[in-house]
């Protein structure tokens, strides 16, 4: 599946990890991720039967709504990566003399 290419899938929850889940689509496993926060508005059981939309990344998909098979969608909402005022990207030039002085 190409990647963060919008998906939407209907299916049974096999395991649960926490706030991620494999979710069986016509005998194809596919793992996806709640968020900590997703968790706790929607509970994740084994066997549940559910339908979610989301974005494939790499390795999972990122759910944004998720409902039970016949029940109103739930927004997921996933925490936006928080970079300081001081953060730098790789390519940024580093300056080992601060890593020595540390």
């Amino acid at each position: 599946m190409p990647h963060h290419e919008k998906v939407a899938l209907a299916g049974v929850i096999e395991h649960v990890f926490a706030h991620r889940f494999t979710l069986i689509c016509n005998e194809q496993a596919y793992l996806a991720d709640l968020g900590p926060k997703g968790a706790e508005a929607f509970p994740l059981k084994q066997g549940q039967a559910v339908r979610l939309e989301g974005e494939q990344r790499p390795s999972e998909i990122k759910v944004a709504r998720i409902a039970r098979k016949g029940g109103c969608f739930v927004a997921v909402e996933h925490k936006k990566p928080h970079h300081g005022p001081k953060h730098t990207h790789a390519d940024a030039p580093a300056d080992p003399g601060i890593a020595l002085a540390a």
